[in-house]
């Protein structure tokens, strides 16, 4: 993560990948179904369906697809129901047969491809593509490693929306945004599998569950789910040594562990950021049980009523400096998340190494990804009350971590521009 994650920018990964062999799937697709419309009559039909037939019976048959070899078992089953459709009586059966089983070759064929080759046969198309469709290939795909020239590479020129815009691209502009619709969140499950680097940019939960599926696991998407996914690891005790706690001592603190930390804001969080009740084993709540009822120290102080539940919201009603009876409330959301890298022993006391994104709202120099330092007293902390800032550690360790894929991406050869003895 430090070697390629390091310095990467402050944004959602979503929406910065999508799968090249889906497009080229799609694409093809699309013109199958040109092709199938000028098949002329059912006589043709007819004939072709008889061909297609022989070419999955019969082993002798020439011009076989790869789908016809296939011995996975779920393919085979596609083929055996197309090939009732193919055998129908009914003409208009057979012709919705025929362009299934057609498809459904495209599919097997560009999806058994490996990434490499779907890329290199991207690359052979480039020039039938429009500027503005290249431009959103190379963004979306590893190929912006080689084919990015300008800053600008990720937005469109004015040329190249209207273009996008045309009438006359209308059928390539509906594939590509089909496929980048599909693809929106598609990062999660393909870094899960691959363990490559296929994005561009990350937020905090984004960046801490990259460094879980390095180290074996696939945790849910977003911060919402993350504290009760390590809760529940640690009652079943599938991974023996799971933890969820509110942390009291450097002990807390292993590497790879996550740190959540709560806030109230004054805005209704999204379902990603909303901070569900889970307790601890110890029995910590998400707010100390001392805010709930808790009573004036004086005058000018007002106290928040809390409504505590599933989730937690709070509000209050005073009358300001201008002499306006105001009531504010707000709701309690998980707010970030950090992975702990280790435990350092500093000339200003024990500090937290972690990774993970400086907040938006920093400086852009500094807003990204990276190695941060954080004293422990500080995280050990949890704010007054009116900036309560709480933070809980969920841990899971290792389980199978992708040794053969961590060879390949710690490759200082493909890594560096000189090459490494």
């Amino acid at each position: 993560m430090i070697v390629h994650f390091s310095g990467m920018r402050y944004a959602s990964a979503h929406g910065s990948w999508a799968d090249p062999k889906d497009l080229l799937m799609q694409l093809r697709i699309s013109e199958l179904d040109k092709e199938n419309k000028l098949i002329p009559n059912d006589l043709e039909v007819e004939r072709l369906c008889k061909e297609k037939i022989a070419q999955y019976e019969s082993a002798a048959a020439l011009n076989r697809p790869r789908l016809a070899l296939s011995t996975e078992k779920a393919w085979k089953d596609k083929v055996a129901l197309h090939m009732l459709s193919l055998k129908a009586n009914g003409p208009k059966t057979r012709r919705a047969g025929l362009a299934a089983i057609k498809a459904e070759e495209v599919r097997y064929e560009f999806m058994s491809m490996t990434t490499d080759e779907a890329l290199a046969k991207l690359v052979s198309m480039k020039d039938s593509f429009p500027k503005w469709a290249w431009k959103e290939i190379v963004k979306l795909t590893s190929l912006r490693v080689n084919y990015v020239t300008d800053l600008n590479w990720e937005k469109l020129t004015p040329e190249e929306e209207t273009e996008r815009n045309s009438f006359q691209a209308t059928a390539l502009r509906n594939i590509m945004n089909a496929w980048i619709t599909k693809h929106i969140g598609a990062w999660r499950d393909e870094h899960g599998r691959t363990h490559e680097l296929i994005v561009s940019r990350a937020v905090c939960n984004e960046t801490a569950e990259h460094i879980q599926h390095i180290r074996g696991h696939l945790p849910p998407g977003g911060l919402t789910p993350k504290p009760g996914w390590y809760r529940t690891n640690e009652k079943e005790k599938k991974f023996p040594g799971a933890y969820y706690v509110k942390p009291a001592s450097a002990e807390d603190y292993v590497q790879g562990a996550s740190i959540f930390w709560l806030r109230f804001v004054n805005k209704v969080p999204n379902d990603w950021q909303v901070a569900h009740a889970v307790e601890t084993e110890a029995g910590d709540g998400l707010i100390p049980k001392g805010f709930i009822g808790r009573k004036p120290k004086d005058k000018s102080d007002i106290p928040w009523q809390y409504k505590p539940g599933d989730t937690v919201t709070r509000s209050r009603t005073y009358v300001n400096a201008s002499k306006v009876r105001v009531t504010e409330q707000q709701w309690l959301r998980w707010i970030h998340e950090a992975t702990v890298v280790e435990v350092a022993e500093t000339a200003e006391g024990q500090v937290i190494l972690t990774y993970e994104t400086a907040l938006p709202d920093d400086d852009r120099g500094i807003s990204s990804i990276g190695m941060f330092k954080k004293p422990l007293r500080w995280l050990l902390s949890e704010g007054t009350e009116d900036a309560y800032n709480r933070s809980f550690i969920g841990y899971v360790p290792e389980g199978q971590v992708p040794i053969e894929h961590m060879k390949t991406m710690l490759n200082w050869n493909r890594i560096l521009r000189k090459q490494v003895v």
